[in-house]
C-alpha cells in the first residue's frame, strides 16, 4: 500500500497528487496526464461540496489495482467521515462516519 499525506498534498493542490515512496511525483502527474487518476485536488473539492465538510487528511493508496483516495473529514455539526473513492472516477467507494464527540 503505498501512501502520502495532505501535508504533502498541499503542496500539489494546484496540480496532481504526490505518491511517497516507490512511486515518485513525475510518476503521480504522468498518471493524470493519462487519466489514471484525477487530482488531489478534484477529490478535496467533491468531498467539500457534497458533504459540506473540511478535509483533514488525505492520503492515495494503491489497492486490488486501483487508486483510492482515503479523505477524513468533519462537517459543522462534527460528524466526522472516512470516504473512500475511486481515484480515476471520483465515485465513493465505501464510507464510514462517526457522530461527534460527547461533551462532558
Amino acid at each position: 500500500m503505498k501512501r502520502f499525506t495532505l501535508a504533502a498534498a498541499l503542496i500539489l493542490l494546484a496540480g496532481p497528487p504526490s505518491l511517497a515512496d516507490s512511486i515518485d511525483q513525475n510518476a503521480a502527474r504522468e498518471a493524470v496526464k493519462k487519466g489514471d487518476i484525477r487530482p488531489l485536488a478534484e477529490a478535496i473539492a467533491k468531498v467539500e461540496q457534497d458533504y459540506q465538510s473540511r478535509v483533514l487528511d488525505a492520503e492515495l493508496e494503491h489497492e486490488g489495482g486501483i487508486y483510492v483516495y482515503e479523505i477524513k473529514a468533519i462537517n459543522k455539526d462534527g460528524w466526522r467521515r472516512k470516504l473512500y473513492l475511486d481515484a480515476k472516477t471520483l465515485d465513493i467507494l465505501k464510507e464510514k462516519s462517526k457522530p461527534p464527540k460527547k461533551k462532558d
